[in-house]
């Protein structure tokens, strides 16, 4: 939804003060999407969903600088996420995530 599009890089600008932390952040979310089947191609599209809701939820309070700010973040944030997909810490993070998840599924 338009709210949960707005809510993640809301969030991580909240840990902008902690720039390894966000980006830590970022890079564990981008690993989670692969779960979720989101392609490379995909980040674009949300990013331009998300300046889009900013607009309706803002209105004229969205400048066009204010546009062009949120483009550049997300455009770092989805450079971030898409780059731990691809790199050698994402095999160990998937390899933690299923021994997690096999455990919790060995308890049903």
């Amino acid at each position: 939804t338009g709210v949960q599009t707005c809510a993640l890089p809301i969030s991580v600008l909240g840990l902008l003060t902690d720039m390894p932390k966000a980006i830590d952040a970022l890079q564990q979310l981008g690993m989670r999407h692969v779960l979720y089947g989101t392609p490379d191609a995909g980040y674009p599209i949300v990013g331009a969903n998300l300046v889009k809701t900013l607009g309706i939820i803002l209105g004229d309070d969205f400048t066009a600088e204010a546009k062009s700010e949120w483009i550049a973040i997300y455009d770092v944030m989805q450079k971030v996420m898409i780059e731990a997909t691809h790199s050698d810490k994402a095999a160990a993070w998937w390899q933690r995530f299923y021994a997690k998840r096999g455990k919790e599924l060995q308890g049903i």
